[in-house]
Parts: C-alpha cells; sequence; structure tokens
C-alpha cells in the first residue's frame, strides 16, 4: 500500500555524497530530516546508486522518468503517500537552507564525538511547551479520565462542608483552603462511620482553624501533635469523657508530651468529665448555698450563678448542660 515519490535536486548531484563528518554525509543530514518530519525509515538518493538492491539502470530510468541531468541529484522516499510528502517537503527545505550557508539548529551529541539534527535553534517567539517532544494526541477517554481524577475545586468544597456538615460559610471557606482540610474530613468521615459517636463538624474545623492557631500564638508547639492525638481526644469527647471547653488544655499538654497517651493526660490534669449525678449535687448545692440571691434577683441570677459553677468545674462539664441544669434548679426554688 506503499508509494515511491522523488523530489529532483538541480546541480546537486556528488553534493548529497559529500561527507561533512566521520561516516556522516550531506545526504545523512537530509535523512535525519526526512525522518523527524515525515516520519519515514530514510531516504535513497543517486549519489549512492546503484547499490541497496538497486542496479544503474534502474537508477537511470529513475532520473530520465523524472527529468533529472546527469548533474542532477534525485532523492526519492518510499511511504505511505502523506508521510513520504512530508519527508521530501523536509528535504527540499533543508537543500534550500544549504543555500544560504550552514543553519542554525540545535543538535544532539552522539557516542562516536558527531552530531546530528535535534530542531531548528528557537527565535524570540518561541514558548513552550518543549519542541523536542512530539505532539501526543489527547484522545475523549483520557479526557473523561484525567476529569474524573481531577480535585475538587475550593468553592464545591465550601458548597459540600455547608450542606453536608452544616459549617458556617466562613468556617466551611477557611477549613476548604487549609492545610488542614485533609486531616478534618478524615476526622469527621471516621467519626460519622461510627454510629456512637457525636462530635459536631463545626468543633472539629474550629479546633483545626482557630484552637490550635491559638495555641501556637500562646508558644504551644502544635507541630508535635498529630492525628493520632486528635482524633483521640474527639473520641473521648464523643464517649463524654471530656468536654469540648477542655480540648485547648488537652492539646497543650500534648502537644508537650506528644509521647504520652490521650488517658494519661486526662488524668494529670484532672479534666475527667463530671458524672450526671456530680455535677447535679454541685449545682444544687451552689443554688441552695445563693439563695436569697435567686430570690431576689430571680432568673437574673443564672449568670452570676453560672460563673460560680464553671469556675467549680474547670473544664469537667459543658456549658450548655451546666446552663441548662442550673435554670432547672432556679426555676424549682422559685415555683416553691
Amino acid at each position: 500500500g506503499g508509494r515511491a515519490l522523488a523530489v529532483k535536486l538541480p546541480k546537486f548531484a556528488g553534493i548529497l555524497g559529500r561527507g561533512l563528518q566521520p561516516e556522516r554525509r550531506f545526504g545523512t543530514e537530509l535523512a535525519d530530516q526526512a525522518r523527524l518530519y515525515g516520519k519515514v525509515g530514510g531516504i535513497f538518493h543517486t549519489d549512492e546508486l546503484p547499490g541497496y538492491g538497486i542496479s544503474e539502470e534502474e537508477a537511470d530510468k529513475l532520473r530520465s522518468t523524472i527529468g533529472a541531468a546527469e548533474d542532477d541529484a534525485v532523492v526519492f522516499v518510499v511511504g505511505d503517500k502523506e508521510r513520504a510528502e512530508l519527508a521530501l517537503k523536509a528535504v527540499v527545505d533543508r537543500v534550500n537552507q544549504a543555500l544560504q550557508g550552514v543553519p542554525e539548529e540545535t543538535r544532539r551529541a552522539l557516542r562516536d564525538g558527531n552530531t546530528e539534527f535535534m530542531r531548528p535553534l528557537p527565535g524570540a517567539e518561541r514558548m513552550y511547551p518543549e519542541t523536542d517532544i512530539p505532539p501526543i494526541p489527547i484522545t475523549r477517554d483520557r479526557l473523561n479520565r484525567i476529569r474524573r481524577k481531577l480535585p475538587e475545586l475550593p468553592e464545591q468544597k465550601v458548597k459540600r462542608f455547608i450542606k453536608e456538615y452544616h459549617l458556617s460559610q466562613n468556617l466551611a471557606s477557611r477549613i476548604s483552603l487549609s492545610e488542614n482540610v485533609a486531616l478534618f474530613e478524615e476526622i469527621v468521615k471516621e467519626c460519622f462511620a461510627d454510629p456512637t459517636c457525636r462530635v459536631d463538624p463545626t468543633l472539629v474545623a474550629s479546633t483545626l482553624e482557630e484552637t490550635l492557631v491559638s495555641l501556637r500564638r500562646d508558644g504551644v508547639p502544635v507541630e508535635n501533635l498529630n492525628k493520632k492525638h486528635l482524633e483521640g481526644t474527639f473520641k473521648l469527647l464523643s464517649l463524654r469523657k471530656i468536654t469540648k471547653e477542655s480540648i485547648p488544655q488537652i492539646l497543650s499538654a500534648l502537644a508537650r508530651k506528644p509521647r504520652e497517651k490521650v488517658e494519661k493526660i486526662l488524668d494529670e490534669l484532672g479534666l475527667k468529665a463530671m458524672s450526671m449525678r456530680e455535677l447535679e449535687g454541685l449545682v444544687s448545692g451552689i443554688v441552695d448555698n445563693n439563695i436569697e440571691m435567686v430570690r431576689e434577683q430571680g432568673e437574673k441570677s443564672h449568670k452570676k450563678l453560672m460563673g460560680v459553677v464553671m469556675k467549680e468545674v474547670r473544664g469537667k462539664a459543658d456549658g450548655q448542660l451546666v446552663s441548662k441544669l442550673l435554670q432547672k434548679k432556679i426555676k424549682r426554688c422559685l415555683s416553691k
């Protein structure tokens, strides 16, 4: 299915066989161009004929067919029509360059000390991509594979965080651009996979983006904290063994003693969460000790007593729970 195409090079007889480097002739330079631009195996030219199985009679017939005189050279290429035409065009272009002098080009060093053509020397207008690399066809299937593997855009991540995790717009925007975003999703997803987990994603995000930043400003070496420290802390919170108010203290201690287990840190800090019975007893005792203020100020006494209770619990009870128990106790006293 191939064709043999030829081109006449007027007055070039004997020049194609002239040596330019050891074992390299001008015809070799033309062959390099043909292989690069036409993707053919090489060229034949009359300076090396007869040869390659072509007789002198056949060479003369070739000259006659193409109308070449004795001082003309003939180059021919065998291959499919499109490639052969590109190869011969490259040959003609290189011959025309030779009429002007030595072309400006980039050459590749060979092991034998010679050089060969790589590409034209780039001009001032050259822009990458790299010209040494042949074009690679991009198929629709490849585009689809790339599209499926593209990372989620920050704006898409923000919308998803708001929808799935109910984060505020501000917090979702911050965590989506944070270096902690992967850690946030790992912690939240692992927690969501456990039906007993009750950790609020907002708390996880605010801990990573606000609490850790605050601790770093205070000189705490938060870079010592890892995923295991954070997951362990949130797991204890889920099990109600600690309160969210105690998280800064726990993380601060873990950062300073990163090899310690979270449970041991709790014992050292005395931050184990109070039981409901202990908390109810504490709230009742404080209200009873301040009963006169409660009767005088009514429900307004809640604010003052809240401060007293929280000072006593010192991170061992959830603030919202304390507030509810305190309101319930005050109302009970006022109803008597």
